[in-house]
């Protein structure tokens, strides 16, 4: 049975704990640069990404993106989601896979709040998909902000982002070689330079517009095609075929 998103947007119990938060940063600070380094080089990517969308957002709003990953999956797009085990195996290093997803897929869904740019992990995310579409490595890359816990003149208040920016400083004081507050600044510019979607904080209108986000997400993406075909003769084509005649299913 699915959750109701009203009803989890008022849980509080699978909120990411400072100890959690700063135990996967700290993980991600000791070996974050040399998994970026290996999945920056090379030609702009032309295949299909493993996950053509990214649900890029902070703990607080875990619950709604959890609900929105499961729409989502239901309409045959997988998006990249930190807790699904086909995004971040375990035993493995998952920096490496989180900085190959945000460089190669089509679509970042940005769930915009103050957690959001409070919290270095969702920031690090952000100026990975910034990076990929203005080195041209991923030109076509679209940002979606879903403003959930900012209204879009809360997100534009310059009194509230100087407070990000003083907060951004103290980290890169303490980590310089991995953090550029003036490109964490140009990526903020980005975010409020792509239309977005508001949520008006009516927790009534939730379903509502957690079902428009999907149908508007399925609009930008076509669905994740998957089958075995490796002993299908001209299997190449017909991918493509099927892949077209899919991308014309609207929900």
């Amino acid at each position: 049975m699915k959750r109701d998103p009203g009803k989890d947007l008022q849980l509080d119990s699978g909120k990411r704990t400072k100890n959690e938060e700063a135990t996967r940063c700290g993980t991600m600070e000791a070996i974050a640069e040399n998994d970026r380094s290996s999945t920056e080089a090379g030609p702009p990517w032309t295949s299909q990404p493993k996950h053509k969308i990214f649900l890029s957002h902070s703990g607080e709003q875990k619950y709604f993106v959890e609900n929105l990953c499961e729409d989502l999956e239901d309409h045959h797009r997988f998006p990249f989601l930190d807790i699904r085990p086909r995004c971040l195996p375990k035993g493995e290093r998952f920096p490496q896979h989180i900085f190959e997803a945000a460089q190669h897929c089509s679509l970042a869904v940005v769930v915009v709040s103050e957690e959001y740019f409070t919290s270095k992990w969702p920031m690090v995310e952000l100026v990975e998909f910034v990076r990929a579409k203005k080195s041209g490595r991923n030109p076509n890359l679209k940002i979606l902000p879903l403003f959930m816990g900012l209204s879009v003149s809360d997100f534009s208040d310059q009194t509230r982002q100087e407070g990000w920016f003083r907060k951004w400083s103290e980290w890169a004081e303490a980590d310089p070689s991995r953090i550029d507050v003036a490109e964490w600044k140009e990526a903020l510019k980005e975010v409020k330079a792509f239309n977005g979607m508001q949520f008006h904080q009516d927790v009534r209108k939730l379903a509502s517009y957690q079902k428009n986000v999907v149908r508007t997400i399925c609009k930008l993406v076509s669905p994740d095609v998957k089958w075995y075909d490796a002993d299908v003769q001209g299997r190449s084509n017909i991918c493509k075929v099927y892949s077209e005649q899919i991308s014309t299913i609207q929900p």
